[in-house]
């Protein structure tokens, strides 16, 4: 049995020596795992053996197992060499779809650009998705990297270029050819691609068109674009500001960008006047041709006088010795001479009743001048005197040493007898009457006296009373008083014996004349009234002007919306102011469509002062007192020192009066300020005062009390607007349209067949020159702010953005200072580079890269369970298990390295004893042989 057993000892040792000759034979090859023999020995007994006395049968081989532990890592110069640091297999796939694993990463591309082994074997990836990551929800399939980026050029969409364009060349007028150099001064080109990926030469022509003027501070360059000698048109360029945002321009040339109309149309009450309209056909304005701004006017009727009348120029109304004569003209032929509506106002009788009997004749300017007068006093807010109470009705005077001379005057009889308000001794008489028919009763009820004929009485709006001159000798001074009870509305008390200490019951002598007895002034009577207009008809800042045979009238505000209507004049207004007996009116404009020419613009701007914090709480009661009471105002020409009255009062109650007081100043040539507003700004405690008249020479000036915040600030001018008269761009006669297309472009044509005149919005887009640059005078670009878009679909297959941005007209030579477009070609394949998570990344001769896949790794349950197949590959078995699939550097996954392959795992000083090892027992087993065999021979011979 010894024979036997040391023949299974000899088979052990052969194939120990076959293992580690392979593993020595192996040393080299990349990839290659190490094997180990795994040895058990042979024992037999049956049921009925002692076990202690059996002995064993020898040897057998138990398996054949590999060793995967880490191989050395060694670089190459094929970038597509890969090495696993750690645990994990390339999976492969062969031809006929079989599924191998291996170590040894050396790949190279085959025919179809496919990464694959020596023996045609494909490695296997993943696709990616846009961080990176290994999409696991689809099969893996084989590596591709494309050697070009076949139909993976990039056409050209936008260009950039930055140029500096010289500032000091002169303009050129020649019409511009690009095959004569004198008609441009530079150029520059550059290589675009088209959508089928052709190389196209673009090239640009720059020609300096106008040099900055005062009037027009700008620059002006025009652009012609050539792509392989075909010019390409600019597309259309709304015009915008330096930020992008779109202009639009109304019939008053007056400009608004987008979002200006749009935060109007959310806030403003008129919010259809501010809607930006899609698609809408619209005449073509251009921003370069807008004319010069013309001063918005307000609606003026000119009054000629005819030939041939009592008042034609033949008399020289310009001249106030041939003037107009009124002092024979009675009262009644000089009312209502007239009705006037001003801006849409209710119809108001007008005339010059206050100049009849009046001694020195008048020019047409004074006449003009007195018109003024009246028509902005009868406009205004004024107000009427109240009489309705009885106990107000009755004015008394005297004069004499004794008090012995004196009159009572009944305020209904006087205004019945002697002007037209014949209701004033009606039951239902209200009591209200004007100051200058109150003034014209009083005088005429004291001229038809006798004791007090010489007494002219008047009411002075800037003195704010009435006033009572005695013509002639004075020797008595003029006493005042309300009769038997006082008299309210004149401030006088009632019927008593007077004494010269009693002056300042009855009155107060008139300021300047403190000296003058014959000058008496009821200081502070003010009208009591009703106003002598609606708030909804009043109106402030007309005018009246005369100018060689004619008489103008104007509304005191500009624009369109103004108006003026006279009519009715009588005989004498025919014939002194030129009226026409049909009337003479001026109608608004309409201002509900758009392309309804400007006429007279738009409205002015008042003035308006804002004063500073104020210095009291405005939240809390408070006092005015004879510290703070006084202010100087001036509105318009008209000046005054103002006082208020004294006392406590709420914000609210403290604009009011003050509001009031400075519409009651008046100067001394009858001209009124009515229609001024103070409000107060809650956000910065402060007060407005805004003025009513819309003018150049419109102008506040307030200088008051630091408690109102009123000391030390600048004054507020009024502004006439402007307009500007809009021509639309024509192609020869005929008028260019525009609309725009779906996707936001602008086209052109010269049908208007779909222009509806009587529907066009406010607001209209206006645009650039094509291909025009413009250029502040310092040097930087205005416009266009944005690419401009080249129609260049017909040559390169799609359109063209150019963008000038960072672009320059300094005083240095022509330079491009930076150039770039977006297209590319076809790129060859110029590098690969697989990360270590195998992510595949292909770099591209046009520029481009591509991630191309994430190469995964397959690892094993058992790995020693792995069916060899050679060139260090494998299948899985059932001993192994299946592949599990994961990205490299995952857990339980090792990471790649490219450019390097994974050298064989042996360890030749440890095989080499193996050998020796395994050699020795093949000596020692046959030993054991040769020695059975001797004792096998020695029986033999014992027998015999």
């Amino acid at each position: 049995m010894s024979f036997y057993t040391s023949l299974t000892g000899l088979n052990a040792a052969t194939t120990q020596l076959a293992v580690t000759s392979n593993n020595i034979a192996n040393s080299g090859t990349g990839g290659f795992k190490r094997s180990d023999t795994d040895f058990g020995d042979i024992f037999a007994t049956s049921p009925l053996e002692k076990a202690s006395s059996v002995v064993g049968r020898g040897v057998s081989l138990k398996e054949v197992s590999q060793e995967f532990s880490q191989g050395n890592i060694e670089f190459s110069a094929n970038s597509l060499d890969l090495a696993i640091t750690g645990d994990g297999f390339f999976p492969l796939e062969s031809s006929d779809g079989t599924k191998i694993y291996t170590r040894n990463g050396a790949f190279m591309l085959n025919e179809q650009n496919q990464m694959v082994n020596s023996a045609g074997q494909a490695l296997q990836s993943l696709p990616v998705d846009s961080t990176n990551k290994a999409d696991f929800g689809v099969d893996p399939s084989a590596l591709t990297i494309p050697r070009a980026t076949v139909s993976e050029f990039l056409p050209t969409t936008e260009v950039e270029l930055g140029l500096n364009l010289p500032s000091e060349v002169t303009p050129i007028t020649a019409t511009f050819n690009p095959d004569k150099p004198d008609t441009y001064h530079k150029t520059t080109s550059l290589t675009v691609y088209g959508t089928s990926g052709s190389a196209n030469l673009a090239t640009i022509y720059y020609v300096k068109t106008a040099n900055a003027t005062a009037e027009t501070p700008f620059n002006k360059w025009q652009t012609y674009v050539y792509v392989d000698d075909q010019e390409v048109d600019t597309a259309l360029i709304q015009s915008s500001d330096t930020t992008g945002d779109q202009y639009f321009i109304n019939k008053y040339g007056e400009l608004k960008t987008r979002s200006e109309l749009l935060e109007l149309q959310s806030t403003s009450a008129d919010s259809e006047k501010y809607l930006i309209t899609q698609g809408t056909l619209y005449k073509k304005y251009s921003y370069d041709v807008l004319s010069e701004p013309t001063k918005s006017i307000p609606a003026t009727a000119s009054l000629t006088i005819a030939e041939g009348s009592t008042y034609s120029d033949a008399l020289n109304l310009t001249n106030n010795s041939d003037g107009v004569d009124f002092s024979a003209m009675p009262r009644a032929e000089l009312e209502n001479m007239f009705t006037l509506s001003i801006d849409g106002s209710s119809a108001v009788n007008v005339g010059l009743e206050h100049l009849s009997g009046y001694g020195s004749p008048l020019s047409g300017a004074e006449i003009a001048f007195e018109l003024t007068n009246v028509i902005n006093e009868r406009f205004g807010d004024g107000k009427n005197f109240d009489f309705s109470s009885a106990a107000n009705q009755t004015l008394k005077m005297y004069r004499g040493s004794d008090n012995s001379t004196s009159i009572e005057l009944d305020i209904p009889t006087i205004l019945a007898t002697h002007t037209t308000l014949s209701t004033a001794t009606d039951a239902n008489w209200d009591g209200q009457v004007a100051s200058e028919p109150l003034a014209h009763a009083i005088n005429a009820a004291l001229a038809a006296s006798g004791d007090f004929s010489d007494v002219e009485v008047s009411y002075s709006s800037a003195n704010q009373g009435f006033r009572f001159i005695q013509n002639g000798s004075v020797t008595d001074p003029l006493y005042i008083n309300g009769g038997a009870t006082a008299n309210d509305v004149f401030g006088v008390p009632a019927d008593r014996t007077f004494d010269a200490e009693d002056l300042a019951t009855m009155g107060t002598m008139l300021l300047p004349l403190d000296s003058d007895e014959a000058d008496v002034l009821l200081r502070g009577v003010l009208p009591n009234g009703e106003n002598l207009r609606a708030t909804r008809d009043q109106r402030s800042g007309m005018s009246v002007s005369y100018a060689e045979g004619a008489f103008t009238v104007s509304s005191g505000t500009t624009g369109d919306t103004s108006s003026l209507a006279l009519s009715g004049p009588t005989e004498l207004a025919q014939a002194l102011l030129g009226i026409n007996v049909l009337g003479n009116i001026v109608q608004p404009e309409t201002s509900q469509i758009y392309n309804v020419p400007a006429v007279r613009g738009q409205a002015s701007t008042p003035a308006i002062v804002t004063g500073n914090p104020m210095g009291i709480d405005p939240r809390k009661s408070f006092s005015v007192n004879s510290d703070n009471s006084s202010m100087t105002v001036i509105i318009d020409s008209i000046s005054a020192q103002i006082e208020l009255t004294e006392g406590l009062y709420s914000i609210g109650t403290f604009t009011e009066h003050l509001q009031e007081t400075i519409n009651l100043m008046a100067d001394s040539l009858g001209r009124t300020v009515s229609g001024i507003t103070v409000d107060y700004q809650d956000a910065t405690e402060t007060l407005r005062i805004t003025g009513s008249t819309t003018t150049d020479n419109s102008f506040i000036q307030v200088a008051g009390h630091a408690d109102w915040g009123l000391e030390n600030i600048d004054p507020g001018f009024g502004e006439a607007s402007t307009f500007i008269e809009l021509f639309p761009d024509t192609s020869g006669t005929s008028t260019v349209y525009v609309t725009q297309t779906k996707d936001g472009d602008w086209t052109e044509t010269t049908d208007g067949g779909e222009f509806d005149s009587n529907d066009v919005p406010y607001w209209t887009p206006i645009f650039l020159d094509k291909g025009e640059l413009t250029f502040d005078t310092s040097g930087s670009l205005v416009s266009p702010v944005a690419g401009v878009k080249l129609e260049s679909a017909g040559i390169t297959g799609g359109d063209i953005t150019l963008n000038y941005d960072n672009s320059t007209q300094f005083n240095s030579p022509f330079s491009v200072l930076s150039q770039s477009q977006n297209g590319a070609p076809e790129g060859d394949l110029v590098g690969v580079n697989i990360g270590d998570d195998g992510l595949v990344v292909a770099s591209y001769s046009n520029g481009s890269q591509k991630s191309l896949g994430k190469i995964i790794l397959a690892n094993f349950a058992t790995p020693k369970g792995l069916r060899q197949v050679g060139d260090t590959s494998y299948y899985a078995t059932s001993v192994s298990g299946d592949a599990n699939l994961g990205e490299p550097g995952a857990a339980g996954f090792g990471t790649i390295r490219a450019g390097a392959r994974e050298r064989s795992n042996v360890d030749l000083t440890a095989e080499l004893v193996d050998l020796i090892t395994a050699q020795r027992n093949f000596q020692a087993n046959a030993k054991a042989i040769e020695t059975s065999s001797s004792l096998t021979q020695t029986i033999i011979q014992i027998r015999g």
